[in-house]
């Protein structure tokens, strides 16, 4: 595999395991915990849930409540 696939990979792994650590999170503490960009959380998130993960409705939920500054 590329470099950068390994590296894609591992960050994807690394923010399931964050997720199942904390429970429900925002984009924004996935943002600040691993130092990417929102739309790289987005897409991280949406190929955990393409793989049944973690559900997007709870993701989205999340990131809709943390825009108002309150967490789920």
């Amino acid at each position: 595999m590329k470099p950068t696939t390994d590296r894609m990979l591992n960050r994807i792994k690394d923010v399931y395991m964050f997720i199942l650590d904390k429970g429900t999170v925002s984009t924004q503490d996935l943002v600040e915990e691993f130092s990417i960009t929102p739309r790289t959380v987005q897409r991280d998130l949406n190929v955990l849930a393409f793989n049944d993960l973690v559900t997007r409705a709870t993701y989205l939920l999340a990131d809709a409540t943390s825009l108002e500054g309150d967490r789920v």
